[in-house]
């Protein structure tokens, strides 16, 4: 059987079940839920966005302060941890 999206979300809402379709990334960073959570935040030193924390403490979202290590930038750090 073939339905719509609205016609398969109106039987699911129907039925108490909850559901939310699946979306294309386009889709979801065009979104306007997207925008009026927050969620997407530029990463400090590149030129990108990432996915916030889903979390608000004091209903603020806590902003990204770095952005992710590149390959083995924190190695000798870590190595040099396990021998203290």
């Amino acid at each position: 059987m073939t339905a719509s999206v609205a016609s398969w979300r109106e039987r699911l809402d129907a039925a108490g079940i909850p559901n939310a379709p699946l979306q294309s990334s386009p889709a979801v960073l065009a979104d306007s839920q997207t925008a009026a959570v927050d969620i997407l935040q530029p990463v400090p030193r590149t030129r990108v966005a990432s996915v916030g924390l889903p979390l608000k403490f004091d209903g603020e979202r806590p902003r990204l302060r770095l952005p992710a290590p590149r390959l083995g930038e924190h190695t000798f750090q870590v190595l040099e941890m396990q021998h203290d």
